[in-house]
């Protein structure tokens, strides 16, 4: 009997997460919540429990809450990527997409290979919902340099922000150029500075 050997033994952790998985199962969320809180304080080096009591609270909309479960999460295990990551995504989900950012980041430190390209690709995606182009062109960057192979809307995300980077790049050359030549009355023309660049005169 679960409950019969928790009570014989505080530190089972294993059978607090079984309880609690159960009593979730029966729709009683909040006697799942009790059993998670047990399970951390019989383990709080453990990450199992906080993800499972973070997503239960944010499941039932309560995201400020299941946050801080995360926080607390992350102060305990530093180090573990998942909590990092569940944290990022939780931030995203509220649009604080700045702190998602910032968790993504500490992730892609720890980890490498997939989850670390995995990481660069959702930094990447932030930074264009920032409308910060160059950030979202560096990291995807990053995440194709390190093996990641581009699925079909990745690639047209990571063409899209080439493509604006470049037209942005051309407006402000255009713009230096018109702002040195309307501070110049004795400029060339643009197109005669475009000619005088050809060895011979433009067809």
């Amino acid at each position: 009997n679960l409950r019969g050997a928790v009570y014989r033994d505080p530190g089972l952790t294993e059978a607090y997460m079984r309880l609690a998985a159960i009593m979730e199962g029966r729709g009683l969320w909040l006697d799942a919540v009790e059993f998670y809180n047990k399970a951390i304080e019989s383990a709080p080096e453990r990450a199992e429990a906080y993800l499972e009591l973070a997503r239960i609270y944010i499941e039932h909309e309560r995201h400020r809450t299941g946050i801080g479960v995360l926080l607390r999460a992350r102060a305990a295990v530093p180090a573990d990527t998942g909590v990092l990551i569940a944290l990022a995504r939780a931030y995203r989900r509220i649009g604080d997409r700045v702190s998602a950012i910032e968790q993504y980041r500490v992730a892609a430190e720890l980890t490498e290979g997939a989850e670390r390209a995995d990481c660069n690709v959702q930094i990447g995606d932030l930074c264009l919902e920032l409308d910060d182009l160059s950030g979202a062109f560096c990291y995807y960057r990053l995440a194709i340099e390190g093996g990641l192979e581009p699925t079909a809307p990745l690639y047209r995300r990571i063409a899209g922000v080439t493509d604006s980077l470049a037209q942005k790049g051309a407006e402000r050359a255009w713009d230096a150029l018109e702002s040195y030549v309307g501070g110049k009355p004795e400029a060339m023309e643009r197109e005669d500075c475009l000619a005088g660049s050809h060895d011979g005169p433009i067809d």
